[in-house]
C-alpha cells in the first residue's frame, strides 16, 4: 500500500500542485477515495477539502483535512457542504444548522 500511495502522490497528487502553482492557481483537493497517505495528499494541497457525504460524515473523516492543515501549516480548509445524499433540493435551515455546527466542532 506504501508504494501505491507512493505512485500517486508522485504521479497525481503532486504533478496536480505544480501545474496549478504554474499558472497562478492554488490546489483545493479532495484527496480521499484514492488509496492514498491521506495527510499527505492532503498535505500537497493549499486548500485540503473534505465533504460531509463520504464515510457518512463521520467524525474521524472530517477531520482528516483539518489535521493536514494543521501538520502541514495550511490556513484554510474547506469542506463541501450542505448536501444530503438522495435529497437534492431538500436541505432545511434546520438541517442547514445541524450541518454547520457539526462541521465547526470537528474542524
Amino acid at each position: 500500500m506504501q508504494t501505491v500511495s507512493d505512485l500517486w502522490i508522485d504521479n497525481f497528487f503532486a504533478p496536480l500542485g505544480d501545474w496549478l502553482h504554474k499558472r497562478g492557481l492554488k490546489a483545493r483537493v479532495q484527496a480521499h477515495g484514492a488509496p492514498v497517505d491521506l495527510l499527505k495528499a492532503y498535505g500537497l494541497a493549499d486548500i485540503p477539502e473534505t465533504e460531509q457525504l463520504f464515510a457518512d460524515g463521520r467524525t474521524e473523516f472530517l477531520k482528516a483535512a483539518s489535521s493536514a492543515a494543521h501538520v502541514y501549516g495550511r490556513e484554510l480548509v474547506s469542506a463541501e457542504s450542505f448536501v444530503h445524499f438522495g435529497l437534492a433540493y431538500k436541505s432545511t435551515p434546520e438541517s442547514l444548522e445541524r450541518d454547520v455546527n457539526r462541521l465547526v466542532r470537528t474542524g
